[in-house]
């Protein structure tokens, strides 16, 4: 069931302020010439995961926005929401293997990787939701059939 008005602002701004977040802590980990700092980041990537991939999978969160403008979406934000598990367990075997040993080459590698399979999900979920929201303002203009 798509959100009312009011509502509809208020998750387009959690939305936008937790991908503002997200890409924050993103660009600090991917611009970060200090070795030690790659534990705390992947810390707070973390933290910032948790609270991002909430609010996409709540119950009127981003794929619950997807669906209800485009339910052909429904497969891709199964898949999606799929990848969230995988990216956090991803995301916890390395910041378990940073706590537990220096900071490696290997280990910024990982991190990095990490960073650009976060980047290329999210671009995922921003283009299946442009184009959920484009056919849904079809569906609105079309005329109606007899």
């Amino acid at each position: 069931m798509p959100v009312g008005a009011g509502d509809a602002d208020g998750l387009r701004a959690q939305i936008l302020a937790s991908d503002r977040e997200l890409n924050d802590v993103l660009n600090r980990l991917e611009s970060t010439r200090n070795g030690r700092l790659i534990p705390a980041l992947l810390s707070e990537l973390g933290l910032v995961l948790d609270r991002h991939f909430a609010h996409e999978e709540a119950s009127q969160g981003l794929f619950a926005i997807i669906v209800a403008h485009a339910p052909a979406h429904a497969e891709a934000c199964r898949q999606l929401r799929s990848e969230h598990w995988h990216l956090r367990t991803n995301l916890s075997a390395l910041v378990d293997e940073a706590g537990a040993s220096l900071v490696d080459v290997p280990l910024l590698e990982a991190s990095l990787g990490l960073a650009r399979r976060l980047r290329d999900h999210e671009r995922r979920e921003k283009g299946l939701l442009v184009r959920a929201l484009a056919h849904s303002a079809n569906v609105a203009r079309s005329p109606p059939r007899d």
